[in-house]
């Protein structure tokens, strides 16, 4: 069995990683966009790109005929995506020529449907849900829970070792980069290393690195007691997955930080299940380091045991 897996960068790409155990004994290979991430993550796998659309319907066609092209040089029997849009014309295409097609709808996905949910649930052979209320959004879907499960976490010593993650995010968040540092300039956090992704602004107290790979990232999360992050899902989850505890600061538009208005729904749902603490601004980080070294164990994220058993039994029926 051939196996594309296939998904846009950033937080999209970490949850198609996230189902290792699924493809790692398959015949299988990524399409992904080009960018610093994702060449970062792919290095040791097999790898097609395509153009990303971004809301340019003129770059529709080249997506499109790259998405043919590896189709059909591959002929994957099934293909499994998280989104987000430019996955689309493959999906697409590839169900037209035969494959089966898996939609895992993003962890980002609390309540409302992402829009490429929309086009792929009608004609997708199996999809999963992370949270329950989203249930009500698809008729055909499976609630599997979430791709990251939490681990229990630890209590936190009184001076914490804080690694910050602003996300793959191509729009700048030098906001938290630039406060943070000042605060370890004052001696009032301790930050044992960062990636700052697209940052215009590089700290002078701590070590930092744009992206690193995806191993080295994961293990830099493992080393510290507390991750400071912005509202992405796969920043969340996986500093959750290894039983941190997340202090969440939201990107925002007014600042340039992201290109819409975002209700920050997961970061939210989150922090009311008690998972995350989340603080409005960057001035406000102390006080919520100062929450999450109080803030008491958590034993799950959901009541589910993730999405990677239902995949692989599907794939035995196959």
């Amino acid at each position: 069995m051939k196996v594309c897996l296939i998904s846009t960068t950033g937080g999209h790409l970490v949850q198609i990683l996230m189902l290792k155990e699924v493809y790692q004994n398959l015949d299988h290979y990524f399409v992904t966009i080009k960018d610093d991430f994702s060449e970062h993550v792919m290095e040791s796998e097999k790898s097609y790109y395509i153009t990303q659309i971004l809301r340019n319907p003129g770059k529709l066609p080249v997506n499109a005929l790259e998405g043919f092209r590896i189709l059909k040089q591959e002929r994957p029997d099934v293909i499994i995506t998280t989104g987000a849009g430019d996955v689309l014309p493959t999906c697409i295409l590839g169900k037209i020529m035969g494959s089966k097609v898996v939609f895992l709808e993003t962890f980002a996905r609390v309540r409302e449907p992402s829009l490429v949910g929309r086009f792929l649930a009608p004609f997708a052979d199996k999809v999963l849900v992370q949270w329950q209320p989203m249930t009500q959004q698809y008729k055909n879907a499976v609630y599997s829970g979430p791709v990251y499960m939490a681990s229990e976490q630890e209590r936190l010593p009184e001076r914490p070792r804080i690694f910050m993650a602003t996300g793959t995010h191509t729009a700048s968040f030098h906001r938290l980069v630039e406060h943070v540092d000042a605060m370890v300039e004052k001696g009032e956090i301790d930050v044992s290393g960062a990636q700052i992704g697209h940052s215009s602004y590089e700290p002078k107290n701590f070590p930092w690195e744009r992206f690193v790979p995806f191993d080295t990232f994961l293990k830099s999360l493992k080393d510290s007691d507390i991750v400071l992050t912005h509202d992405g899902a796969s920043s969340m989850g996986l500093a959750l997955s290894f039983g941190k505890h997340v202090v969440v600061v939201p990107r925002k538009k007014e600042f340039g930080e992201v290109e819409y208005a975002s209700k920050q729904d997961l970061a939210r749902y989150l922090a009311g299940q008690g998972l995350v603490t989340m603080v409005e601004n960057v001035e406000d980080i102390g006080e919520g380091v100062s929450r999450a070294i109080d803030m008491g164990a958590v034993k799950s994220v959901g009541g589910k045991t993730g999405p990677i058993e239902i995949i692989k039994d599907y794939l035995l029926t196959l």
